[in-house]
């Protein structure tokens, strides 16, 4: 199991930014997330990290990597998170609270989480702007090459 992120002590912020993405190679899948903190002056990474989850469809591992990412993020206070995936279909889903399909059996774990917040907000990005959860997927991942 790949356990060799970064991380920081527990601390408070304004708004926890939480990003979440997966890797998947012949059936096994990986997690993998990023925590910033930010307060009124500055930005800071509190964690980025990764591990494998197994055998699980790529689908599963969106919302699955959402719900450690939030996980990760556990530990700060904060009054307001922000949830980011680069799958529109999971964060429609989350917003909405969908739980019709099989894989999107996360979705309420995830709004528990989100709901011990003030504040929550879950938003689609770029690959781009996910690109720290998704090295760290690709990392955790077995089989996947890592340039």
């Amino acid at each position: 199991m790949h356990r060799s992120g970064t991380r920081t002590r527990p601390g408070r912020y304004h708004t926890l930014r939480v990003y979440g993405d997966v890797s998947c190679k012949d059936g096994n899948a990986a997690v993998g997330w990023c925590v910033l903190g930010t307060d009124p002056k500055a930005g800071a990474l509190l964690e980025r990290d990764g591990t494998e989850v197994g055998l699980l469809s790529h689908a599963e591992g969106e919302y699955l990597a959402a719900l450690y990412a939030l996980d990760a993020a556990a530990p700060h206070e904060a009054s307001r998170v922000v949830l980011y995936t680069d799958s529109d279909q999971a964060a429609e889903a989350i917003q909405n609270e969908w739980t019709h399909e099989p894989y999107m059996r996360h979705v309420s774990r995830i709004q528990r989480r989100l709901n011990g917040y003030d504040r929550s907000e879950v938003w689609p990005v770029d690959r781009e702007e996910n690109q720290i959860a998704h090295e760290e997927a690709r990392r955790a991942c077995p089989g996947v090459s890592v340039k």
